[in-house]
């Protein structure tokens, strides 16, 4: 019977912390109303945005840092923290003709541009329906995401509707209007060739691509060629040196799983590039100047050489030799 009581209260607690991110709760059909949230005490947090006219605030904003993110967003936090996280300021607003129809405001402050596209990139869901509010945003049923500079916002909402979308897609617009950032130079996907491209495949992996360690700060996009699918990879590094060295250090990766060396088969258009067989998958890894890129999980050594010329052809039009 402890054991019983023990879990229980367990049980409780874990229903206690609402995470946006994750679920909506929903009682008998109805939309349940969360408790305002209440700010830590004597942390300074300001106002997330300018309400539209059709909001209400259910209560003060609340801040988390590195050190308490877990508590908002649970099992999600580490790929946040390995990302570049800084700050996250949630608040929660209600429509003021319609209380049981809400919505959390979750800004989430990374460490640059990169770092908020990575967590929205790796997050992007299946139903996803793109917006205009920025180059990179989108929309689900009950919810916005928006990268807009080094901020990645989320707008989590009780449920679908179509006065409950127009109001989180009015706050976010807010948001964008009053925090102006300098545009971007190069945004994650421009190195990439059209011809191909599944819309909104483009991801940014913070670290640890394709389950390598020396790896970071890779770029990849999805492909369909002639009904096959494959994935293409970029990773603009400081140098031409140091995109030869982790391209170098990337095969010997491979090499360690039994990965079999086809170079021979590289045609004379891709100069200094390396095909090998994984198992029952193909890759291919070259540089251009300081880009490291190849074709990742091909299905056949054709098919990763005519995306791979695409590619490097893209690089060289679009900067790729660029600091060589």
């Amino acid at each position: 019977m402890a054991l019983l009581l023990v879990i229980a209260a367990g049980v409780l607690v874990r229903q206690a912390h609402f995470n946006p991110a994750v679920r909506v709760f929903v009682d008998g059909g109805r939309n349940e109303i969360p408790r305002a949230v209440g700010d830590r005490a004597g942390t300074p947090a300001a106002d997330l945005v300018a309400l539209p006219a059709l909001l209400r605030p259910m209560g003060p904003p609340e801040t988390f840092g590195p050190d308490r993110l877990a508590d908002k967003i649970d099992g999600k936090a580490p790929l946040y923290l390995s990302a570049g996280f800084r700050e996250l300021v949630s608040r929660r607003f209600a429509l003021k003709d319609g209380a049981d129809r809400w919505f959390e405001f979750n800004r989430y402050r990374m460490r640059d541009p990169q770092a908020a596209f990575a967590v929205f990139s790796a997050q992007r869901r299946p139903d996803a329906r793109r917006l205009a509010i920025m180059r990179n945003s989108y929309a689900t049923a009950n919810a916005l995401f928006v990268v807009h500079g080094p901020d990645y916002l989320e707008l989590v909402g009780s449920g679908p509707g179509h006065a409950l979308q127009g109001a989180m897609r009015r706050a976010a617009q807010a948001f964008v209007r009053s925090h102006p950032v300098a545009a971007a130079a190069r945004e994650p996907g421009d190195l990439f060739p059209d011809e191909g491209l599944e819309p909104g495949s483009i991801t940014l992996l913070a670290e640890d691509a394709f389950g390598f360690a020396g790896l970071d700060r890779v770029t990849t996009a999805l492909y369909r060629l002639g009904g096959k699918e494959l994935t293409a990879f970029v990773s603009r590094r400081g140098s031409p040196r140091e995109a030869a060295e982790r391209a170098d250090a990337y095969l010997v990766f491979l090499q360690r799983f039994g990965a079999e060396d086809f170079s021979g088969k590289v045609p004379p258009d891709l100069p200094g590039a390396r095909l090998v067989r994984v198992i029952d998958t193909w890759e291919l890894v070259f540089t251009v100047g300081p880009v490291l890129a190849g074709v990742h999980e091909s299905p056949d050594a054709g098919t990763a050489l005519a995306l791979g010329r695409r590619l490097a052809a893209a690089l060289e039009e679009k900067g790729g030799r660029r600091d060589r």
